[in-house]
């Protein structure tokens, strides 16, 4: 039941997606400084990767490493799998999200999504912030 006079907070998304880690994770840090709610999560979006989508050893790699996350955050991971931009979109509708926050990838298919996907959700007034978790400059 809602009290009366308390304000709702809304959660921040959080995205990982090539950053498995709660160390050194410049998104997840900005998320935790806001003191809302954190809802993280990880899609696995097969179909727009191209010549970029993930081989046998990789798929390994990425079951133990999200398990991994998932301990971290004790049992708290949202896993996915489809069309990343739609995933995060439906995710913000369903929890109420204010904030998307996810550290940038440079591949030309996620350098396209995650254009179009700012401005799709900037324009349904969500905050969107992006941070470089991985390269000294910035291409």
């Amino acid at each position: 039941m809602r009290q009366i006079g308390r304000p709702q907070v809304k959660p921040v998304l959080v995205w990982f997606r090539q950053d498995l880690r709660l160390g050194d994770n410049p998104a997840l840090a900005f998320a935790a400084k806001t003191g809302q709610p954190l809802i993280c999560l990880f899609v696995l979006d097969d179909k727009v990767q191209g010549d970029w989508k993930w081989g046998g050893a990789s798929r390994w790699w990425l079951h133990h490493s999200l398990t991994a996350l998932n301990k971290s955050l004790d049992g708290k991971l949202v896993l996915r799998g489809g069309d990343a931009a739609k995933i995060v979109k439906a995710l913000v509708r369903e929890t109420g999200a204010d904030t998307v926050v996810w550290n940038r990838c440079y591949e030309p298919f996620a350098v396209a999504r995650d254009t179009r996907l700012k401005s799709d959700l900037g324009g349904d007034g969500v905050t969107v912030q992006s941070f470089n978790a991985s390269l000294l400059h910035e291409p």
